[in-house]
């Protein structure tokens, strides 16, 4: 060993300790590490951040430094500064690195610096290439991989240098190396702090003052996000060597960087930055300065996943992703995907657009309408129950049903809400109650605001429900005997009474016919009924208005045996048409009318007397289509 007071190897701001054989040492002092687009990152210190499988990068960082290797020796006899001797000096090269995440836990990178130029002890020095490093690390505890900071992580590292450096110009390792690290970080919001604590292990170093290479690797960065594409860290790392030198503060190189990564576009990242030495050292330069550029394809940070489970957790089926927290599932991690349930009203099944919903279900009430086609998606299991109204119609109804994890339909059967009453008293001329007389009220404006069913109630007075919201409805009497009755009646908001006088009818409504108490008399000879039949006929249009239900009727006209059968037939066929279009004059619709003409040809009675030719000359009314079994009025 030689006299430590004739040579020493001291770092002055800084300086590094080296050796004076030919075969020298790494005192590059820069290892780029996993340069991935990640802007929480350090540069020089191995993170175990929330990297994915398929994540891949290709980086490249130029890099300045200043005199990172400085021999200092006992200054001259007669001086009390030492003196200098510069043994790699401004040091200009490029620093590559690439890797990939192999697995989300498990991450390999690879780099070398290549140097263009550099100044040694006999001046510029050729350009070569540096030390070889390949890199695997691994997370224990994996951070979340979020926007807004995934919260803890712990890993570790394993790392082999090749000697593919120049050892003689002090830009490579003699031989092979390696080391071991610890690696811990904590993600925040917007603040993230990383530390490493680690081994390096060099081929042993027996120059002047440095007896040993291997060192204990500690380091630190904490880095801030000003944005969601930029991150700005400052970070420190040291060398402290297992075997101290016999001068002190030759042995232990320590550098602070402050860097600035700036993400552009979907796959690139550019930094910039620079270093100072804090400590002396072998490989801390004076200063330093670097700016690169990051390619690659890195999945971006997804949002916050709120589950309760970690991503370490197997039960968590999907990792990264938001736990809809809903009393459903919630312990697969995953988001759920809720069965669509739509809502709808009708009446009489049809649809009721114009009802106003109101849905209530577990998370409170809502209202809407149902032309805003109301869809709920609702946790499997859970009470939905609905309500609807139409005012304007008259109309609510209400609904519930229990939510299901497929698509569904809740529908709403409307009915009617009927407010305020008329009551109807019905006698004869004589102001006698009729018996079980039929009162039907109608609304052409609003139709379900009238009862649906007639009220034929005895003894003769009648309660008819009837909302508020219609003022005016039509009232239609009948009863077997008397005349149809029809009149517009005013109802008040707290009831309304009428009493409806009948008179007495010559109309029968059967199951099958309209029965006529008397006769359609016509012109001798002729298809011109006579005025004293128009009343008559008046009633048999009424009940025919009055019973939409019957369909169909078929005017048949007869006649006796006197004449020509052949002008017989026609003159009844005649009489139908005439009768049929009276009836269409009074408001009957014609396709609910035909005619024919049967002549002589069906008496009732021998036409051999003049009372039974009276009553085959005969108008009829045939039901064409009735509803089998059923009677369209009571029967006198």
């Amino acid at each position: 060993m030689r006299d430590p007071k004739s040579v020493l190897f001291l770092m002055l701001a800084p300086l590094a300790a080296v050796a004076q054989e030919p075969s020298g040492f790494d005192a590059h002092g820069f290892v780029l590490h996993a340069h991935d687009g990640d802007l929480r990152d350090p540069l020089t210190l191995n993170r175990p951040g929330p990297w994915n499988q398929g994540d891949w990068w290709v980086s490249g960082l130029l890099e300045y430094a200043d005199r990172p290797l400085v021999q200092v020796v006992a200054p001259s006899i007669g001086s009390d500064t030492p003196d200098e001797n510069i043994l790699l000096d401004q040091l200009f090269g490029l620093n590559l690195n690439t890797g990939a995440g192999i697995h989300d836990r498990l991450r390999l990178d690879a780099g070398a610096p290549v140097f263009f130029t550099s100044v040694g002890q006999e001046g510029r020095q050729n350009p070569a290439m540096g030390d070889l490093r390949v890199t695997a690390t691994g997370a224990l505890l994996r951070p979340q991989h979020l926007e807004v900071g995934g919260g803890l992580g712990v890993g570790a590292a394993a790392h082999l240098d090749l000697p593919t450096g120049d050892s003689t110009i002090f830009l490579g390792q003699p031989g092979v190396a390696g080391g071991l690290g610890l690696l811990a970080t904590y993600e925040g919001a917007w603040y993230t702090f990383s530390g490493e604590l680690g081994a390096q292990l060099n081929p042993k170093a027996e120059l002047d003052n440095l007896e040993n290479a291997d060192q204990l690797l500690l380091g630190a960065a904490v880095n801030v996000l000003p944005g969601p594409d930029t991150g700005i860290t400052l970070e420190s790392h040291f060398g402290v060597p297992f075997v101290a030198a016999d001068q002190p503060g030759t042995g232990l190189p320590g550098e602070l960087l402050l860097s600035l990564r700036q993400r552009v576009g979907a796959s690139a990242t550019i930094t910039v930055g620079g270093a100072t030495a804090v400590t002396p050292g072998a490989g801390a330069a004076r200063f330093r300065t670097f700016a690169g550029v990051t390619i690659g394809q890195v999945e971006p940070a997804r949002a916050p996943d709120h589950d309760a489970l970690l991503d370490a957790v197997i039960h968590d089926l999907c990792p990264g992703n938001v736990e809809t927290s809903n009393g459903w599932r919630d312990d697969d991690g995953c988001p759920d995907e809720l069965g669509a349930l739509m809502v709808r009203a009708t009446y009489k099944t049809q649809d009721v657009p114009t009802a106003a919903l109101s849905l209530h279900t577990p998370d409170g009430e809502r209202r809407t309408r149902v032309s805003d086609r109301p869809t709920l998606r609702a946790v499997p299991g859970s009470m939905i129950r609905a309500e609807a109204a139409a005012p304007d119609l008259c109309l609510v109804g209400e609904a519930s049903t229990t939510a299901t994890e497929s698509a569904a339909e809740l529908v709403i059967e409307l009915r009617q809400h009927l407010l305020t009453w008329l009551e109807v008293a019905v006698v004869d001329p004589a102001g006698v109650p009729v018996p079980d007389p039929m009162v039907r009220l109608t609304s052409p404006a609003a139709p379900s605001c009238v009862p649906d069913t007639p009220a034929t109630a005895s003894p003769g007075t009648h309660v008819v429900r009837n909302p508020t919201g219609v003022t005016t409805v039509h009232l239609l009497v009948e009863a077997p005997g008397f005349k149809v009755f029809e009149q517009d009646v005013s109802v008040a908001a707290d009831g309304t009474r009428v009493t409806v006088r009948l008179e007495t009818s010559r109309v029968v409504l059967k199951q099958d016919r309209i029965e006529i108490l008397d006769k359609v008399f016509f012109e001798t000879n002729k298809a011109v009924i006579k005025p004293a039949s128009f009343g008559l006929l008046n009633d048999v249009a009424a009940v025919i208005l009055a019973h939409p239900e019957v369909g169909r009727v078929q005017v048949e006209g007869h006649t006796d045996d006197q004449g020509n059968d052949a002008y017989n037939l026609k003159l009844s066929h005649a009489r139908a048409e005439s009768v049929r279009s009276y009836l269409i004059q009074r408001g009957v619709a014609a396709d609910r009318l035909d005619a024919a003409g049967f002549g002589e040809s069906l008496p009732l009675e021998t036409n051999r007397t003049e009372a039974g030719r009276s009553v085959n000359r005969r108008v009829e009314f045939k039901l064409i289509d009735p509803a089998p079994g059923e009677t369209h009025a009571p029967k006198p």
